[in-house]
């Protein structure tokens, strides 16, 4: 998950599950990072892209400096490239789930140390995967994931008002905490994911949610609660749009074509805190999750030793309560452009444009000559004019013709 911030986006979920208890080398339950020393308070400045934090770190002895997204609804995870410069202690293959459809058999290692400014943790255990299977993954060009296992060694706060990320041991160093709500914290498995308790619609649905900050979004539900809450009458069905394709990327690259849905909540509630009418995404996920989009609204500290979240509203910013769309999404294909996402009535579908038909021109921007070099840049120049613009040209091929039709953004859902 990974350019776009909104539902017809692509989107980082890495929620991992493994089937088996013990790596050839190493038992994971046995395995549990630290953090050096005792008075520990290191601030760090992260990278942000499209809401996603992104902070180099070293491993091991080596002086080289990597590139890892701060996700942390997955366990810690290392490029093939970089563990081939580091040469990690090997362990045992595992199947590991992604929060989409696909899954797959990966290796998993143990890291000596990670450092990230100052601070050293150690003993990590990481799985080793391509992030190059996704299109939208490739111009990332990320080296690995800093995951729930490494960050239950401290008390993390995120600040994107400042791009700060505060790594300590003592609450008393952080800033806001005695003005914050509070929240118990559960930890998810050897991965460590921290989940939290909501409800939806007045209370009507309750269930754990992992905070997610590889979820570029605000809120993802999960496809069995979703059903569950049709077949209880819950929604109302005048707050549901559907539509075909995909939106998803994960570890595993583009995921499987289905039906997919935003609906217009009531509200959800994260213990005191309330979210009136929000238009969330419904997608292949086998658990909900609040993603990094909540950091907009509000300073989050996680406190994994002692299982507590904190939160500090910075800004009476609010998920959005309307989905307003030309009803497409792109995604990139080797040297091709594509419809990969198509709702149901909107101006895209009224237009004729089909699933999968070929993205050729927009607003005057030729993607006809699409390669290696150019295709990252290409791709981010249509993401903007898709976000910025109320009104777009576009030629397009479908059915082997070429076509064209001029677009204006609707509102397909919410108030």
């Amino acid at each position: 998950m990974i350019f776009m911030k909104k539902r017809s986006a692509l989107i980082w979920l890495f929620i991992c599950i493994v089937h088996t208890n013990y790596a050839q080398n190493f038992d994971l339950g046995d395995i549990q990072s630290s953090l050096e020393g005792v008075s520990v308070d290191e601030s760090i400045r992260f990278e942000e892209i499209d809401d996603l934090m992104f902070v180099r770190i070293q491993i091991n002895q080596s002086e080289k400096y990597f590139r890892f997204l701060v996700d942390t609804g997955a366990p810690t995870g290392i490029s093939p490239e970089v563990a081939q410069i580091i040469r990690p202690k090997l362990g045992r293959k595992v199947m590991v789930k992604s929060s989409g459809a696909k899954d797959d058999s990966l290796a998993l290692v143990l890291l000596d140390s990670i450092k990230i400014g100052k601070l050293c943790f150690k003993q990590i255990v990481a799985f080793v995967t391509d992030f190059n299977q996704g299109e939208i993954m490739k111009c990332y060009e990320i080296d690995g994931i800093i995951g729930g296992n490494l960050m239950a060694a401290a008390i993390w706060q995120f600040d994107k008002s400042r791009k700060q990320i505060r790594i300590t041991k003592n609450l008393k160093n952080l800033d806001f905490i005695q003005k914050t709500y509070r929240q118990d914290m559960g930890l998810y498995g050897w991965q460590k994911s921290p989940l939290l308790d909501i409800s939806l619609n007045d209370k009507r649905i309750k269930e754990k949610v992992m905070l997610d900050t590889g979820y570029g979004g605000f809120f993802s539900w999960s496809r069995n609660t979703y059903q569950e809450s049709l077949r209880r009458k819950i929604l109302d069905s005048s707050r549901i749009l559907q539509g075909s394709g995909t939106a998803v990327e994960t570890i595993f690259g583009k995921d499987a074509d289905s039906l997919v849905y935003n609906v217009q909540l009531d509200n959800i509630r994260l213990g005191k805190i309330r979210f009136d009418d929000p238009v969330v995404d419904v997608d292949l996920d086998r658990g909900s999750k609040i993603g990094v989009r909540l950091l907009n609204q509000y300073i989050i500290t996680l406190d994994f030793p002692q299982g507590q979240m904190y939160a500090y509203k910075i800004t009476d910013e609010t998920p959005k309560k309307k989905l307003e769309s030309f009803g497409f999404s792109a995604y990139i294909q080797e040297n091709d452009i594509y419809v990969t996402l198509l709702w149901n009535h909107s101006p895209a579908s009224k237009a004729g444009i089909r699933l999968y038909d070929r993205i050729i021109e927009v607003n005057g921007i030729s993607f006809r000559n699409i390669n290696a070099y150019n295709k990252c840049t290409l791709f981010l120049e249509l993401r903007k004019i898709l976000h910025n613009n109320q009104e777009i040209d576009i030629q397009f091929a479908s059915e082997g013709l070429t076509k064209t039709a001029h677009l204006k953004k609707e509102v397909l859902l919410g108030d």
